[in-house]
């Protein structure tokens, strides 16, 4: 029996995994990816109608979320779209969003029930 040649096998870089998270969400939420969007300044992953979306691949059991982080996506994103914070955990593939209280109640509409 040959040997198996060396990609056969290989575990996928971050780059690629980040990628196939990407394009999954874009086709998902019906948007686009920003190419190049973690070399470029100003740019979250996703941008779809309603979503900015930063996606985020872990091959860890957990991610450690800084506030710092959440404000610099929602400083990138645009007036007219929610900002989204996506994790995905790769040892499942189990994912969660994170989102600004007043933008969930937004989207629910919920916001105008204590006015």
């Amino acid at each position: 029996m040959k040997n198996k040649p060396a990609w056969l096998g290989k575990e996928k870089s971050t780059r690629e995994k980040s990628n196939k998270q990407e394009t999954r969400l874009a086709k998902t939420f019906g948007g686009k990816i920003t190419s190049n969007s973690g070399a470029r300044f100003g740019e979250n992953d996703v941008k779809t109608p309603l979503f900015d979306i930063e996606a985020k691949t872990t091959e860890s059991k957990q991610y450690i979320l800084k506030l710092s982080e959440l404000k610099k996506m929602e400083g990138r994103s645009k007036f007219d779209k929610t900002p989204l914070f996506i994790i995905e955990f790769a040892t499942d593939g189990s994912e969660y969003a994170v989102i600004n209280i007043t933008e969930l109640l937004n989207l629910l509409r919920l916001d105008s029930l204590d006015k």
